[in-house]
């Protein structure tokens, strides 16, 4: 069942003690897609996939009490999301003096939000505020994203690729480029390959033997 009412967002499963109220117990919660053991000292975020062990009525009663809606999973929090942006270009623009350093650094766009982010998901929640985002939304604007960063790159130096391609060494960087993107893909994949194989066939004697 799922975590959904805001109610228990932020409460251990010691401070709802739901095997003492309800006779069920949660004995694994899924968050973020890892899964791991459950104790009293969990507290619940919005969204969290929770394995409960109990009676058929227990099971009810905890599931009404933490909300079990997956629908709401579905609806994407926009607001939190540009809190969120707006808090992490503020904190990146902030000068930060570090001592040995001539002149002060800042975290900037990208190291501002992502700070933020880090922060916020471990926190959950603030006031009304949940710091969730679907997996859709999720994958959502991580596309975005890539295609904005691929359009603003194609805009600002489409105009004289082929005139670096084909004058001086641009065939060269090129060539250069498309080297040092397949050769370490070809080697990890072929390594993956031939350790998934040799993994199966240890497997295989090891069920033979038995």
């Amino acid at each position: 069942m799922y975590v959904t009412k805001r109610q228990v967002l932020g409460k251990s499963l010691g401070e709802l003690n739901f095997e003492r109220a309800y006779g069920a117990v949660v004995t694994r919660i899924t968050r973020a897609d890892v899964e791991f053991a459950a104790n009293d000292h969990v507290r619940l975020q919005f969204g969290d996939s929770l394995f409960v062990v109990g009676s058929e009525n227990g099971v009810t009663q905890v599931g009404e009490l933490v909300g079990n809606k997956p629908k709401v999973l579905d609806h994407p929090h926009v607001l939190p999301v540009f809190v969120g942006i707006l808090l992490g270009v503020i904190l990146g623009g902030l000068p930060i003096v570090l001592p040995g350093m001539p002149a002060p650094v800042r975290l900037g766009l990208a190291g501002g939000p992502l700070l933020v982010a880090l922060v916020l998901s471990q926190v959950g929640r603030i006031g009304p505020l949940i710091w969730y985002l679907s997996p859709g939304a999720n994958l959502v604007l991580r596309e975005i994203g890539i295609v904005l960063f691929l359009a603003c790159v194609g805009l600002k130096s489409g105009t004289r690729f082929l005139d670096v391609l084909l004058s001086g060494s641009g065939v060269y960087w090129m060539a250069a480029g498309a080297f040092l993107t397949f050769v370490p893909l070809m080697i990890v994949g072929l390594a993956a390959r031939n350790s998934s194989n040799s993994t199966t066939l240890r497997f295989v004697e090891f069920w033979r033997a038995a």
